[in-house]
């Protein structure tokens, strides 16, 4: 029971917030920021985010963190617009 909640949160953490994140970033910065592409993710890297090509690059922790960030801020919204 506990490997299959494990791969559902790495999974929900890795997948659905990343996706989400990587929405969120460039329309928040209005094009300033970007998250890591998929290949970069892999380079093995342990920053929160750094300058690349003009633009700050989040890294894929940074960017989930973001959308998990966003997912709780729509969950507040959501429960005080239903009262």
């Amino acid at each position: 029971m506990a490997f299959i909640a494990e791969c559902l949160i790495s999974l929900l953490f890795n997948v659905v917030l990343y996706s989400i994140g990587r929405v969120i970033i460039p329309v928040l910065s209005l094009g300033h920021a970007r998250a890591e592409n998929v290949r970069e993710v892999f380079y093995d890297r342990t920053f929160v985010y750094s300058r690349r090509d003009g633009k700050v690059s989040f890294s894929e922790p940074a960017t989930s963190l973001i959308g998990l960030a966003f997912l709780i801020l729509l969950a507040i919204l959501y429960h005080y617009m239903s009262k």
